[in-house]
Formats: C-alpha cells, sequence, structure tokens
C-alpha cells in the first residue's frame, strides 16, 4: 500500500541537497567512465554517444541503486533513507515505510534477474546499447 502525501510529503525543504547533489556526480562520473571504457561505445561517434548516454543515464543510476541496495540489509537501507530524508518529526515508521517500499518494489525483483557483478555489466551494457533510443535519428544510427 502506498503512502498518502500526507504521511510522506515530497517537499523539498526535507531533502539534504547538498548530500543528494555530491552522490550523483560521483555516480554519473563512475558510470560515464564505465561506458566510455567499452569499446564498442568509444567506436561511436561522439553524437552517438551522448545520445546513448543520455537516454540510458536514468535507468543505469537506478539499476546500480538497486543492485548495491541488494547487499545492504533492511537496516542498512533504512538508515540510508534517514540520512537523505529526515523532516522534522518524521517517525521511524515513516522511514520504515520508505525503505520497505525500496526493498520489495526495487531490490528483490532485481535480485532474481542479476545475482553478480558480471550480470550487472551486461543488463547495463543492454541498457546502454538500446537500438530504439529516441534520441537517435536515422543519421545517427549505429
Amino acid at each position: 500500500k502506498f503512502m498518502s502525501p500526507q504521511q510522506f510529503p515530497p517537499t523539498i525543504t526535507h531533502i539534504d541537497s547538498g548530500k543528494i547533489v555530491s552522490s550523483g556526480k560521483k555516480q554519473l562520473t563512475e558510470l560515464h567512465q564505465w561506458a566510455t571504457n567499452l569499446e564498442s561505445f568509444q567506436s561511436l561517434s561522439g553524437e552517438v554517444r551522448k545520445a546513448l548516454f543520455t537516454n540510458s543515464v536514468t535507468l543505469l543510476l537506478l539499476l546500480k541503486f538497486a543492485f548495491k541496495s541488494s547487499k545492504a540489509s533492511t537496516k542498512q537501507i533504512q538508515d540510508g533513507v534517514k540520512s537523505c530524508y529526515n523532516p522534522e518529526g518524521s517517525s521511524e515508521q515513516v522511514v520504515q515505510k520508505v525503505g520497505k517500499l525500496i526493498l520489495d518494489k526495487l531490490v528483490s525483483p532485481l535480485q532474481t534477474l542479476i545475482t553478480n557483478d558480471e550480470e550487472l555489466e551486461l543488463f547495463m551494457a543492454i541498457i546502454l546499447f538500446d537500438p530504439s533510443c529516441e534520441t537517435l535519428n536515422d543519421e545517427n544510427e549505429f
């Protein structure tokens, strides 16, 4: 069951944006380095690389987050939620609900698909090299 907006108000005042921005920059840099180290990605034109990376970056970030979280305990996930989202007066119950939602809807389903780092990298490459990438046009085919 999803929480109502009153139980989990998603306002920017409740988010430590500095931590999120810093973490996001680090994750984007790591993803970009991973992609540029792939020989088949290097062989593409800059325009095609940019289109593919831009098209897939959100899903790649989510996939890496879910895979890393699959190795974490429920308490570690809840502590992570608490460190980024901790509004004044929020109860432990809200943090537990968010942590459970992450586990149930994102982490658990992924654990059945991807069991090791090699499978993660292969799945990421499939996402990166999506031939139906909407930002590619006929001139940029690969």
